[in-house]
């Protein structure tokens, strides 16, 4: 298959596009131009996209990890800002901390890709 018709190029052209669209309007929200509202409260949602699009994307479990700790930020910070659940960053603080600790149990049960070079890795 083409490299410049991949799935996989497709998704980073559309996730790219995604996020200078949203800096645009943000940059245009500073500057009085246009107002966007309330749109800032989705803003972590870009990075849950940004990480289930890694997810999807993923090669390894390195990666998936990686992915998963984007979505997990993300949706941290939105019930967060939002006050989801009516918690706010003073009380939500502690699910980073059950986060990080997921994720150290996760990376000591699954084995580390093994490569040669470097750039693999």
């Amino acid at each position: 298959m083409n490299q410049h018709t991949s799935p996989r190029m497709t998704a980073r052209v559309i996730v790219g596009a995604a996020v200078l669209l949203a800096g645009l309007a943000l940059l245009l929200n500073n500057m009085y131009i246009i107002d966007v509202g309330s749109v800032w409260d989705y803003g972590p949602l870009i990075i849950v996209a940004l990480g289930l699009n890694r997810i999807v994307q993923a090669e390894n479990t390195w990666d998936v990890r990686r992915g998963v700790w984007w979505t997990f930020i993300g949706l941290w910070l939105f019930i967060s800002i939002g006050h989801v659940f009516g918690l706010t960053f003073r009380e939500s603080w502690p699910i980073l901390l059950i986060g990080i600790g997921i994720g150290m149990v996760w990376k000591a049960l699954t084995p580390e890709p093994r490569c040669n070079c470097a750039k693999d890795c």
